[in-house]
């Protein structure tokens, strides 16, 4: 059965040569169904209700520099580009940079991750969020201009931008968890006028990062500068009354701390592995000094306490080899387990009468140890394990005369075989010889 109307090859030729006239003469615009296009080598998502357009993958990941209009004209409409889909850039190793529209107001979480070539860019100054790990392990990024209008930021937004050099940030109130952690060339940060917290992690692993003015903070998360090798000197702001745990931990640079005196807690493992620290002046206003705070602080010479300072916690200035001249707190009662350990510096002791209990290897290893006096009236509570042996049999434990022969009797102090109740005079002769030294 023959066709109808009848095929008539001259109609249907033109027919083709116009269509495909047609095609060649907008190139950059191809359709996939109703609601996708792709223009000039970017994909979009359009809705024609509300006539806004949303960038999303492409069929291959984009690459170089992408320009990123503020409309699009199709079908006779006008859509404005507002929006970054979900893992539109993810992975997209070979893209150098980004221009955005001006009325964007959303990007998705984690948008630019793993961009490794991207080094520049300049976010919309009406952007008013960043999403949790929009440039995470972007490490070729080297710039970025936060907007003036930004209200919120999400955590790890530069983790492991490992060219970043130096952020101004716009009037905000908190640097949020892991925002900077591991930017290893990050050596300049301007902190907003009314910034009040940095987050945990913030700035850790920040290895070239120099210095920080920390005015007007009132809280620092745990480990926030952790790792920080280049950072030599820490003043804290007045406001803050707690150091957070690792908050300066491994930051081997650092030789000065400047406390304030509203501080009541120092958080564990704060300083630890601080190893050019070689000073430490605690303020009267602390009242608690987490576990190895400055544990394997191996320059640390001297430690001054507050006078009403009761309690030091298990490690706390463990593997602290330089110390030599300890001053105990006269309030102090208790000294955790390992608390001095492999303090090998020490060379003598002088324990309060306050002091109720000394925890295991307390000063274990402590090796250069040959003298420890006690001014307590009465016999306490101490591990057998508090004092390395090497004091216990061939040292000198110095008593109170009127506390000799209950020393002697108990059975927590008489491993001692050396025994002396002099412990006043070997006080004095102590601090006459630090007083004549000082002069």
């Amino acid at each position: 059965m023959s066709a109808y109307p009848p095929e008539n090859p001259l109609i249907m030729k033109k027919t083709f040569t116009l269509l495909l006239a047609l095609v060649l003469s907008t190139p950059a615009l191809w359709a996939f169904g109703k609601n996708r296009v792709v223009i000039d080598g970017i994909a979009y998502t359009l809705n024609a209700k509300s006539q806004v357009a949303t960038v999303v993958a492409g069929d291959g990941k984009y690459a170089g520099d992408v320009y990123i209009p503020d409309t699009l004209h199709v079908d006779s409409l006008v859509y404005y580009v507002e929006a970054i889909g979900a893992g539109a850039f993810n992975d997209c190793v070979g893209l150098t940079s980004v221009r955005f529209p001006t009325a964007l107001n959303s990007l998705p979480y984690g948008g630019f991750q793993n961009c490794r070539s991207l080094t520049s860019v300049e976010l919309p100054e009406k952007l008013s969020k960043i999403p949790a790990s929009l440039f995470e392990n972007c490490s070729g990024l080297q710039s970025v201009v936060l907007p003036p209008s930004l209200e919120e930021m999400g955590t790890a937004v530069f983790r492991g931008c490992t060219s970043l050099t130096e952020i101004t940030f716009p009037r905000y109130q908190k640097v949020p968890d892991d925002c900077f952690s591991g930017c290893s060339s990050l050596h300049t940060v301007d902190l907003p006028t009314g910034c009040v917290g940095i987050g945990s992690q913030a700035f850790a692993n920040c290895t070239e990062l120099s210095q920080i003015s920390l005015e007007g903070v009132a809280e620092i998360g745990s480990y926030a500068f952790a790792g920080c090798h280049s950072l030599t000197s820490v003043e804290l702001p007045k406001g803050i009354d707690k150091l957070s745990d690792g908050v300066f931990r491994d930051c081997i640079g650092l030789k000065r701390v400047r406390f304030t005196t509203a501080l009541q807690k120092i958080g564990s493992e704060a300083f630890m592995g601080c190893t050019t620290l070689k000073s430490v002046e605690l303020p009267t206003s602390l009242r608690s000094l987490g576990s190895s705070a400055f544990e394997a602080c191996y320059e640390l010479e001297d430690v001054k306490f507050p006078k009403g300072f009761r309690e030091i916690s298990s490690g706390t200035f463990r593997g602290c080899a330089a110390l030599k001249d300890l001053e105990l707190p006269i309030a102090l009662e208790k000294i955790g387990s390992e608390a001095f350990e492999h303090c090998t510096g020490l060379t003598y002791l002088i324990l309060p009468a306050s002091v109720t209990s000394i925890g295991s290897n307390a000063f274990g290893s402590c090796n250069g140890l040959t003298d420890v006096a006690t001014l307590a009236a009465y016999p306490f509570k101490v591990n057998s394990s508090a004092f390395p042996k090497t004091l216990v049999k061939g040292g000198l434990l110095h008593v109170k005369e009127q506390c000799y022969n209950a020393f002697v009797a108990d059975k927590r102090w008489r491993d001692f075989i050396n025994v002396e109740h002099d412990a006043e005079d070997f006080v004095k002769r102590i601090r006459d010889a630090q007083k004549n030294t000082s002069d």
